[in-house]
């Protein structure tokens, strides 16, 4: 099987939109009305519940034991950040969101920490230059943003990816939901976890590790992956040890 290239077939689409299609953008929709109706909660930004939430955190953020910066794409209402914070996490976090009203509340959560942001980032909804992710953040992170279907879904999927590798100095890791279940949502998409796997092998030149062995919750089933991207390969010893802790 050979490894799909980088595309940017997307960026061509979406950038005969004008500001009046993005603002009516089905996505950027969806989240108002999930923020309307549920508030400053994980179910705002799509999840069951606090529990699944918490424990896409803990795998993503397992990359590294010592990060001391976080680059969070898609970063929702930052609870991610709340959740770093809360394991000790000391560093700079920087969160990127489509949606305003997302970065907004946002704001206030780290309005009181000197070395954390949220942006507003337009970037993925317009096409015609190259998406340019902010430099200086040793690792990079995307949780359930491949998630909703979309015009050239795939291709979005990979172009984030290629370009958070390129800003990020050390990795990233992400979440798809598996084209490998029994049952698909019409409205979300499942990515093909061998074809995403060679993407970052052959394309990327990463050292990867992927997870589609975890339930989120004592009575789930895996129907997502998570992908560990790093650009220096661990130490068996390591892995070792990490495992038995």
């Amino acid at each position: 099987m050979v490894a799909p290239k980088p595309f940017s077939a997307w960026r061509k689409l979406q950038d005969e939109l004008d500001s009046t299609d993005r603002m009516n953008d089905p996505i950027i929709q969806y989240y108002k009305s999930r923020l309307e109706r549920f508030g400053d909660s994980p179910e705002a930004v799509d999840w069951r519940d606090e529990l699944t939430q918490v424990n896409r955190f803990r795998l993503l953020s397992s990359i590294s034991s010592n990060m001391n910066s976080v680059l969070d794409v898609g970063c929702g209402l930052a609870h991610f950040y709340s959740f770093l914070r809360l394991k000790g996490f000391q560093g700079k976090y920087l969160g990127l969101d489509i949606l305003k009203e997302f970065v907004d509340l946002s704001n206030r959560t780290v309005a009181k920490d000197p070395l954390a942001e949220v942006q507003f980032f337009d970037a993925s909804l317009k096409a015609g230059n190259s998406i340019s992710f902010p430099t200086g953040f040793e690792y990079g992170f995307v949780s359930g943003m491949f998630n909703n279907q979309r015009d050239n879904v795939e291709c979005f999927m990979y172009d984030v990816i290629e370009r958070l590798w390129e800003a990020c100095e050390k990795g990233i890791a992400f979440n798809v939901l598996s084209k490998f279940v029994e049952y698909e949502d019409s409205e979300l998409y499942y990515a093909d976890p061998v074809k995403v796997f060679l993407f970052l092998k052959q394309e990327l030149k990463a050292h990867v590790v992927m997870y589609h062995d975890y339930v989120l919750s004592p009575d789930g089933f895996p129907y997502e992956v998570t992908f560990h991207v790093r650009k220096e390969p661990l130490l068996a010893e390591r892995l070792v040890r990490t495992s038995s802790d």
